[in-house]
């Protein structure tokens, strides 16, 4: 389905969400367009309550109805207001940049309760008064996540969901369960209990109006529907019984007589009594808050860009949209470059002709990649191809007669450039990826492409094809899995590229295409004297000759030695630089590449030439901004490239480092923006990054056409990005699979903390800040003894603190800013002291909350154990954390027996593999100095040697990479594994953007062991399984750990 079709279908739907219902039934408030509505029960005209550009949901009714809370993006992350529904004043509650998600009131209307990370290490619930103030933790424990809050009818108990998956993911699987779970409202209360056995779906738990039972959202009949169980029996009723279709945040009204929920992108109400559920119909007339024409004008934010061949002009593209530029001055400044296409399509991918006359470029505004060219002395733009099939990175020859292109995965295709008819040139596998294969390159003499193509190991490796055979010829024979962005030297002796077996080092490699040949400075020196005597002899006119056979010279015809060529590649950089090649100069005599050291992003130079192939790396640019994008121009004297998204020249000197400062190239563009016509491009394409990429070609059983047909009408009728973002995830949702979702970037965090905990109790009574704990390293634990447990807060920077005052709202913007605290043992203002602190920000304070969390466990086992195991926490399986895991398994392992090692709330990552490495190995060969004890000959090297016993303890919370290291750890023998299964959900995933900035996650690997078995959807089971139950935290226990302690003691003495 193309662009233009999705455009012409005037079908719309809109999207109604999050309805809340009144105590006594007769009104729903709802979302709609980023806006609460309100209607009565029965339907009929819907009234606007906000109208904020800013995005507003999960409206709540007060108990007595004359309140809505709702929650709103328009400060920030999410934050709780009140509207009152007489005169529809609203007012802010909570102050704090983390998402703060509305759930519920108490039933006296005094409190509004809701979910927050606002603590750094968990999702808690909180409430607060309607009257404002500092929020208050009710229950909580660190890496979990409280959602969905209920209190009781008589305010004593809270119901809550806890784990489970994504809530827009349809179909069940046991490891993504969502259980129901009690506890007392009261501060502190460690009754927990959780009430549901079914391992599914049990979502939006909702109280009846006895408050002896729960209403709720489960899927155990196969199909989501409404439930209810009593609370002390266990017992269960089906109350709804739809056979497809979604039932989605459903909410009862204080009376209990009516749920009303989400279903089939409408407004459902349900009859609890008769169990009768029937669509509302609700008029919406929204005007729009931003209109759907948007003229932009931009100057930077380049997306690509390419230089012409005679270095005049610059090609660049931005939000999907192609312009061009003079390269010299660039525009004349205040003036637009001119915009070459002038569609509500993604036109990518740009490359010059070599006349620098037209330019080729890809499209999807047929709904597939095509190519078209674009001839600038015509002013004309021509389709190339047509197919099914998408068409990527399209190339012109140097000699300017075929354009290469691939031709889905599995095909590079020739295009006659006179005939315009296409012929299948080379066939490989080219890329796993998606979005765009990755590269290819033609030799300076137009005879010869070079790919990279992939083997039965899925390493890639450099292939040469010559234009007029059918088969190509291996250049490099590497056991790596990712390279890319190859070059081709002018003079045609070399190729480099990059290559690389582990994402965070990659190297440059160079391979000659023929043997080397010495070089003597003495041939040198007779050159000299050759040219002087031509310079002699020559008069004016055959100097202009001259200078014009050069210009017509045709490049000279490329000889490949393949004998013993798998012996001529060498390696430019390390590993340890993680550089990639950007660009040879003309003359073949420099590379250009970029060299992350220090975590400082700039481009660097090496020479090749005889007399400066010795000398180091050249230092290009500084800054820290992203560049890449690297063109020469043809005199080997510039060179262009993107730095922090604008196009820059920069001069080079003789010797390949810098001449003088950069220079920027004015990229000034005006666009208009159809946000509709682009929504839709946005939905199509991420639908087709699905089709074609996802793991498994039967899309989890998925009905992919249908799935889109049923959405295009929701999403035509959308008017805000974050319903887009949710239609887009409701879309996914139909694969039941892991690592998928879109989103969009949130705003910063301008919280600031200063590492107190207070007596939630106190608080709540007396409204009085009572330090009840001071997290080590914080900016109060670093006043040395100023403030101590049972201390008060009473003033900050002068401000009085009480019942009213919101914490978060008086430290705002005060990060690394001096604060003075006003301080005392009793809670008055005589006999206080003043203390002054630096607060952090939210990322520091949660990094503390980890590590504080990590050093308790240590203490743990160190304390059960009687000294004799060490423990280990890896919180992702990143490079950071891999790092980090071997400065703590070394410290760890110092006079310790064993360690146990604990992923638990490990998401993933990539280096399992990295930490196998060091868990696996034993001592064979032993060394020692004279008269000393041997010890492992491999630690001796300069090799780190891991050889004593361990046990792994995991979660439900394990997943990804962390899974396949479960997997490995086990079937290596390692040692047992303790805790609960894991999340089931292994698969490699990647992201891409859409032309608004949305991310779109695309997973496209599948994981299986070596019997054939799919690690997504399946957990990796335990040899000892034992639960962690919520509360545990409040009583210093966790019986995992106890299990883990036990076991690997035993272990121990049985040796």
């Amino acid at each position: 389905m193309n662009n233009s079709d999705l455009l012409n279908k005037n079908n719309s739907v809109p999207y109604l969400k999050s309805p809340a219902i009144s105590y006594d039934g007769s009104q729903i408030a709802f979302s709609y367009s980023g806006d609460i509505w309100l209607v009565p029960s029965d339907g009929g005209d819907a009234k606007l309550l906000t109208s904020h550009i800013g995005y507003n949901d999960r409206p709540k009714f007060s108990p007595d109805g004359s309140y809505l809370a709702f929650f709103s993006k328009r400060t920030g992350n999410g934050d709780i207001y009140i509207i009152s529904l007489k005169n529809e004043e609203i007012r802010r509650l909570t102050y704090d940049d983390i998402a703060d998600v509305l759930d519920c009131w108490s039933p006296d209307g005094k409190w509004i309760y809701f979910n927050s990370g606002m603590d750094g290490i968990g999702g808690f619930a909180y409430k607060i008064s309607i009257e404002g103030g500092t929020p208050i933790k009710i229950a909580g424990d660190p890496h979990e996540l409280y959602y969905s809050l209920a209190i009781s009818p008589n305010g004593k108990t809270l119901a809550f969901n806890n784990n489970g998956y994504a809530w827009w993911r349809k179909g069940s699987r046991p490891s993504g369960a969502s259980h129901i779970w009690l506890v007392s409202e009261k501060i502190g209360s460690n009754d927990y209990r959780k009430i549901t056995d079914y391992q599914g779906r049990n979502l939006y738990p909702m109280w009846d109006s006895r408050g002896r039972g729960l209403y709720f959202v489960s899927d155990r009949d196969g199909n989501e529907n409404i439930w209810w169980q009593d609370i002390k029996t266990g017992k269960t009723k089906q109350i709804t019984h739809f056979s497809d279709g979604r039932v989605m945040r459903a909410s009862v009204s204080g009376n209990g007589k009516w749920i009303v929920f989400q279903r089939d992108f409408a407004i459902w109400k349900l009859d609890v009594t008769t169990g009768e559920a029937f669509p509302i119909q609700i008029n919406v007339r929204a005007d729009r808050k931003i209109y759907p024409i948007s003229h932009r004008v931009i100057n930077g934010d380049v997306w690509e860009f390419s230089l012409s061949p005679d270095a005049k002009k610059v090609l660049f593209g931005h939000r999907g949209k192609i312009f061009v530029t003079s390269a010299e001055k660039g525009t004349e400044k205040g003036r637009a470059s001119y915009r070459i296409t002038n569609t509500q399509s993604r036109d990518c991918q740009i490359s010059w002709s070599p006349d620098s006359k037209k330019a080729v470029y890809v499209s999807d505004r047929t709904g597939e990649n095509q190519i078209y060219l674009y001839d600038f002395t015509e002013k004309k733009e021509t389709q190339l191809t047509n197919s099914s099939t998408p068409a990527n990175l399209p190339k012109f020859s140097p000699d300017g007669k075929w354009i290469a292109y691939f031709h889905g995965r599995e095909e590079i295709r020739l295009i006659d450039t006179q005939t315009k008819e296409s012929k299948q040139f080379i066939t490989g596998i080219f890329d796993f990826g998606f979005n765009s294969p990755s590269s290819f390159s033609w030799s300076p003499d137009s005879r010869w492409i070079a790919f990279i193509n992939r083997d039965e190991n899925y390493f890639s490796n450099i292939y040469v094809q010559n234009i007029e055979e059918t088969s190509p010829k291996q250049v490099s024979f590497l056991s790596h899995i990712s390279s890319d962005n190859i070059l081709w030297s002018n003079d045609g002796k070399y190729i480099i590229y990059n290559t690389s077996q582990f994402r965070f080092e990659s190297q440059i490699a160079r391979i000659d295409l023929q043997a080397p040949k010495p070089e003597f400075r003495e041939d040198e020196l007779d050159k000299l004297f050759e040219e002087e005597k031509k310079e002699e002899k020559k008069d004016g006119n055959e100097e202009k000759k001259e200078t014009e056979a050069e210009k017509k010279k045709e490049p000279e015809t490329i000889n490949i030695e393949f004998d013993d060529i798998r012996h001529r590649i060498r390696f430019l950089t390390s590993p340890q630089m993680n550089c990639h090649a950007l660009a040879i100069s003309p003359d073949s005599k420099m590379l250009v590449f970029h060299w992350p050291m220090m975590g400082n992003n700039n481009l660097w130079s090496i020479c090749f030439d005889e007399d400066r192939k010795d000398d180091p790396p050249k230092q290009l640019t500084f800054g820290n901004g992203g560049k890449w994008a690297v063109y020469f121009t043809s005199d080997s004297k510039r060179i262009f490239y993107i730095d922090s998204g604008k196009v820059h020249f920069l001069k080079i000197a003789e010797n390949g480092g810098r001449d003088g400062d950069p220079k920027a190239v004015e990229t000034r563009g005006e666009m208009d923006i159809d946000i509709d016509a682009e929504r839709l491009q946005m939905f199509n394409e991420a639908w087709r990054m699905i089709r074609d990429n996802f793991y498994d070609p039967k899309l989890h059983g998925a009905d992919w056409e249908a799935v889109r047909d049923r959405l295009l009408p929701v999403v035509k009728g959308l008017k805000h990005q974050e319903d887009f973002h949710e239609l887009l995830n409701l879309m996914v949702g139909e694969l039941n699979a892991s690592h998928l979702g879109a989103g969009g970037y949130d705003s910063g965090i301008d919280d600031a903390y200063l590492g107190l905990d207070f007596d939630w109790k106190e608080l709540e009574k007396t409204g009085r800040y009572k330090v009840a704990s001071i997290l080590p390293e914080s900016p109060s634990a670093l006043a040395k003894g100023q403030i101590n447990i049972g201390d008060y807060i009473l003033a900050i920077d002068g401000v009085d603190l009480n019942r009213s005052t919101d914490l978060f709202n008086l430290l705002k913007y005060k990060t690394k800013k001096r604060t003075i605290l006003t301080v005392n043992d009793k809670p008055e203002k005589e006999g206080s002291r003043t203390v002054t602190v630096q607060p952090i920000n939210f990322g520091n304070m949660s990094e503390l909350r980890y590590k504080n969390w990590v050093k308790e466990n240590e203490k743990y086992v160190h304390e059960k154990s009687n000294g004799r195991l060490g423990y280990v926490h890896i919180r992702a399986m990143s490079y950071e954390a891999y790092m980090k895991f071997l400065v703590d398994l070394d410290t760890e392992t110092q006079n310790k027996e064993g360690v146990i090692i604990d992923v638990r709330f490990n998401g993933g990552g990539f280096i399992a593999t990295f930490i196998l490495d060091v868990l696996r190995k034993r001592t064979y060969v032993q060394s020692s100095y004279r008269g000393k004890r041997p010890v492992s000959a491999t630690n001796m090297a300069g090799n780190r040697i891991f050889d004593k016993p361990t046990i792994l303890l995991q979660n439900e919370h394990s997943g990804s990479n962390t899974e396949m290291f479960s997997e490995d750890y086990k079937r290596l023998g390692l040692g047992k594994v303790v805790g609960t299964p894991t999340s089931g959900a292994v698969i490699w995933t990647s992201n891409i953007n859409l032309l608004d900035g949305t991310w779109f996650r695309v997973p496209f690997i599948k994981v299986e062991n070596v019997d054939g078995e799919n690690l997504e959807t399946e957990s990796r089971e335990v040899d000892v399984y034992v639960e962690r139950p919520l509360g545990e935290s409040l009583q210093n226990k966790d019986s995992q750990l106890d299990t883990a302690i036990k076991c690997l003691l035993e272990q121990i003495d049985k040796q």
